[in-house]
């Protein structure tokens, strides 16, 4: 993030390798289960190439946010890579993550819905008995 230029673009070429290499032993290890169990089937071929983009985006995006969070700046040369790395491994968990903190974020500006609810058949509860 400090960097510029043609470091900044080096850096983030390596951190897109990482990521991609954890993309692509994440669809590979899929692909070999169904060829395994022979139930490969060609008309998914995209999903596999769609799988990696997703892990590039992933394992780029965790490194970016995720370093200074997790890793001090001593000592962890290491921690970018392999945070790509993992994040491209597993870009659904990080899909996850992030579906669950936007719903978080919407229920905090919008209400509980189910507390919401409850209310209203309180209310509803409430009118019954008065009439």
């Amino acid at each position: 993030m400090y960097n510029n230029g043609w470091e900044a673009l080096a850096i983030l070429t390596y951190l897109i390798c990482c990521a991609g290499l954890g993309a692509c032993f994440t669809s590979l290890h899929c692909l070999n289960n169904f060829v395994s169990k022979a139930t490969y089937d060609p008309r998914y071929d995209s999903t596999y190439g769609s799988s990696i983009l997703l892990g590039i985006i992933a394992g780029v995006f965790i490194s970016e946010l995720l370093f200074d969070v997790l890793f001090d700046e001593a000592g962890a040369d290491l921690g970018k890579p392999a945070l790509a790395l993992l994040g491209g491994f597993s870009a659904n968990m990080v899909y996850r993550i992030l579906q669950r903190l936007v719903e978080s974020a919407e229920s905090l500006l919008k209400g509980d819905q189910s507390a919401i609810n409850q209310a209203d058949q309180a209310a509803k509860v409430s009118e019954l008995k008065k009439s």
